[in-house]
């Protein structure tokens, strides 16, 4: 005995479908989720652009936004290195108050490729133009222990490609070098990328840094 005869049997009839009819399948379900902000179905890799000194509104032009752009970049991290003032009691040595430190940022990123306007706009005093007309990078150039590096300071955007989900990140006054402890590989293996760091501190205006998307940000 089948199915449908142990159904009848039951007294339970199935009633049948026009012929050729598709079986019935399950409403789709809404995947608005998905879409959400902090939606995990989704990586986001952020690459983008730097642009030194823009002088137009974010909102209302378009990039370099009056700046110079001076290259493609990645692994881009805008991290804080300040640490919070612990005050202690007498005796044990208890925590009793927590004070807010110093504000100190540090922007790091990889410019992809030789570029020689990153080499002449942010290191003045290393730069030099060779035989070919290309920048040379020359150490220890005019640059010395002790010297100031204050001067060096730009106004810094970091415009991402995908600027629909993607923030961007404005420094005030961001002083550039050479990552510590990392190569400039030259490498089969390794893509060629500039490090670069900039230690980011307050303009005269007080302002230090702002992330957000690129309409929002302030010159």
């Amino acid at each position: 005995m089948g199915f449908r005869g142990l159904l009848a049997l039951c007294g339970v009839t199935l009633a049948a479908g026009p012929a050729g009819a598709e079986p019935p399948t399950a409403a789709p379900v809404a995947a608005d989720w998905l879409h959400r902000d902090g939606g995990t179905s989704r990586i986001i890799r952020a690459p983008g652009r730097l642009v030194i000194a823009p002088t137009l509104s974010l909102a209302a032009h378009e990039f370099p936004f009056g700046g110079i752009e001076f290259g493609r970049v990645q692994m881009c991290a805008l991290r804080s290195v300040s640490e919070p003032l612990l005050v202690t009691f007498e005796g044990l040595g208890d925590v009793g108050e927590i004070l807010e430190g110093p504000i100190q940022h540090v922007f790091t990123c990889e410019v992809r490729g030789w570029n020689g306007t990153v080499i002449e706009r942010l290191f003045g005093g290393l730069f030099t133009r060779g035989e070919s007309g290309h920048a040379v990078y020359s150490v220890p150039g005019l640059e010395y222990p002790g010297s100031h590096e204050w001067a060096r300071g730009v106004v810094l955007l970091f415009v991402p490609d995908d600027i629909a989900h993607v923030p961007g990140i404005i420094l005030y006054h961001a002083v550039p070098s050479m990552q510590e402890r990392v190569a400039v590989a030259l490498q089969r293996g390794k893509e060629l990328v500039m490090p670069l760091n900039f230690d980011v501190v307050a303009d005269g205006l007080g302002r230090v840094a702002m992330l957000g998307m690129v309409p929002d940000l302030e010159l």
